[in-house]
């Protein structure tokens, strides 16, 4: 591991760890070089078949971390050729030097600063490009890795909460729940919290509102509710969820909104689907038209007051509380019945 290159151009910083693992595995970062468009001249982004080294392309350079502290270490790439580059770290847990699926714990990240990011799709990652060259010789860049929280039940194992038992049958983790839908909200949030709070960071946040990040409370929140048509059943399942989750005594706050997580991002879990449909999410939109997705935007922001929509058939399950059960549901933070 090291750079092998010879050039006058550098990119140094920090790579801080939330909730870091208790073990001392090397922190890796790699430089990912960014091609360009041959057609638009515009910068291309990673992918993540890249990072995960499904691919045969290689990062012109990976480096190993030094430890500042158990959550913060400093790396160097002291000799980049001039061009574009993107950051990619990740704690190397299996002292291969690459990034796998056998881990699903692993803390890992990339450099950006949104808005202003390239990429960011089903295939590709949000990332900023850094420039290197004359005009800019040397870039610092520091970012923060987080990690997942998989179930970590023995076969057999059964963890119980009033109204709720989660266990691992056959492989597969089962939760099991009853009573009324809060009752039923508070054990489904008191058993998964963790689980929850990664789908809406690593989903919901990263994901999905990725350059509107920024505006995630005051403009992409406002105008999921405005849309949505939600029962009282379901809103109090949901509001169970997040008591729930904050007397797990897991974690709920997220450094990317700088708040815990409250009923509406549990909402907005529920109703991904809709991101796309209101042309809040990164995927082209061909389902609402532009002109009522600025008049939904207009309303959210109390510009200019109109009807609220009802929800589409392709809705997520959070517009369709008394519906069937989606395959797979449940255990992620859905509300599916």
């Amino acid at each position: 591991v090291g750079s092998h290159l010879c050039s006058g151009y550098s990119i140094d910083g920090t790579v801080s760890i939330i909730d870091p693992l208790a073990s001392s595995d090397p922190v890796l970062i790699q430089a990912w070089p960014l091609q360009l468009n041959p057609t638009t001249q515009q910068i291309l982004p990673i992918t993540k078949r890249q990072v995960y080294g499904i691919d045969s392309d290689k990062p012109v350079a990976t480096v190993k971390c030094d430890p500042i502290s158990n959550e913060r270490f400093h790396f160097s790439f002291p000799n980049l050729p001039a061009g574009n580059y993107s950051l990619f770290s990740f704690v190397d847990l299996t002292h291969r030097g690459v990034l796998t699926f056998e881990r699903p714990e692993v803390p890992l990240g990339w450099f950006h600063t949104l808005p202003t990011c390239v990429g960011g799709s089903s295939s590709t990652l949000c990332t900023t490009p850094l420039e290197l060259g004359p005009f800019k010789p040397t870039i610092t860049a520091d970012f923060t890795l987080r990690r997942t929280h998989p179930f970590k039940l023995a076969e057999g194992q059964v963890i119980k909460a009033a109204n709720g038992a989660l266990t691992k049958m056959r492989g597969f983790n089962v939760m099991h729940l009853w009573g009324t839908p809060y009752q039923r909200g508070y054990a489904h949030g008191y058993l998964a919290a963790a689980q929850i709070r990664d789908w809406w960071e690593f989903y919901i946040l990263e994901e999905l509102a990725q350059s509107r990040l920024a505006h995630y409370d005051d403009l992409v929140i406002p105008s999921l509710m405005r849309y949505l048509t939600l029962s009282p059943e379901f809103l109090d399942e949901v509001r169970g969820m997040v008591d729930g989750m904050q007397a797990s005594g897991a974690s709920t706050y997220s450094d990317l909104v700088g708040r815990r997580m409250k009923a509406e991002d549990v909402i907005a879990i529920n109703a991904y689907i809709d991101f796309n449909y209101l042309g809040l999410g990164p995927l082209p939109n061909a389902t609402l038209s532009l002109n009522a997705q600025a008049r939904l935007r207009a309303e959210a922001l109390g510009q200019r007051p109109w009807l609220a929509r009802a929800p589409s058939s392709g809705s997520g399950a959070a517009t369709r509380p008394g519906g069937p059960p989606s395959p797979g549901g449940t255990v992620d933070g859905e509300v599916d019945v």
